[in-house]
């Protein structure tokens, strides 16, 4: 079985005009493999968490999940974001300060 490599590419927290329509969590497959996405979870900073449901993303694809997807509130200063797989695994965190 492969190692997944589901990562969090990038993300915007304080995007220009409205944080609604305009927020936003990349992830991308940076594996070989077809990756199933069924029961990753991210977590945000404040303990919020949303799971993917189902989905697959083929090698090198990225997800970009809105904030009509997640319901993240993403705080614009001292944030966080963790991703686990369907059994508890930290996959990739990322953090900002400031």
């Amino acid at each position: 079985m492969s190692k997944t490599m589901i990562r969090i590419s990038e993300w915007l927290p304080n995007p220009v005009g409205s944080d609604n329509a305009g927020e936003w969590i990349e992830l991308v497959n940076a594996g070989r493999e077809a990756v199933d996405l069924s029961g990753l979870r991210l977590l945000n900073g404040a303990e919020k968490k949303f799971v993917i449901k189902n989905g697959t993303a083929g090698p090198g694809s990225y997800i970009l999940l809105e904030r009509s997807d997640t319901k993240f509130i993403l705080r614009n200063l001292d944030e966080s974001l963790s991703l686990y797989d369907a059994a508890g695994t930290l996959l990739d965190k990322m953090e900002f300060l400031g």
